[in-house]
């Protein structure tokens, strides 16, 4: 009976382990095995709080790929950032996270939490399709 309880907690964690992220915005777009050390970098000194791997897990799955133009736009940066990489589609690509709710890829991509993303007032999400910067 107990062994068959270890194997029974050992299915679970492989489970857990091998879960991915989908993108909610493109479900052949599959995320894994998140790696930062979640040092934050302050540049402008706003006392930023530490963050977990669940404000890029929510990133991940619920934000959309995004320009550098919609980035001006829509967007504001914080200087709150971490860096760190996870598994895309099975390559390990870095990234970088803006509190704004802003990841930079490594290979030049760029997820934006825009409106599914910025729900239930989730406090990384800068989006505003309203504040269009730059028109008057």
């Amino acid at each position: 009976m107990r062994r068959k309880w270890i194997l029974v907690i050992m299915a679970l964690l492989n489970i857990s382990c091998a879960s991915h992220i989908i993108s909610e915005n493109n479900e052949s777009t599959k995320y894994s095995k998140i790696k930062s050390d979640y040092k934050l970098t302050d540049l402008n000194n706003y006392g930023c709080k530490e963050i977990n791997s669940s404000v890029i897990e929510h990133i991940l799955h619920t934000g959309a790929l995004v320009t550098e133009k919609e980035i001006h736009d829509y967007y504001s940066t914080t200087g709150c950032s971490i860096k760190g990489s996870v598994l895309l589609n099975g390559d390990s690509i870095g990234f970088s996270f803006d509190y704004g709710g802003i990841m930079h890829f490594s290979n030049g991509e760029i997820l934006g939490c825009s409106e599914n993303c910025c729900t239930e007032n989730y406090p990384y999400c800068s989006f505003d399709v309203y504040n269009l910067k730059g028109v008057r």
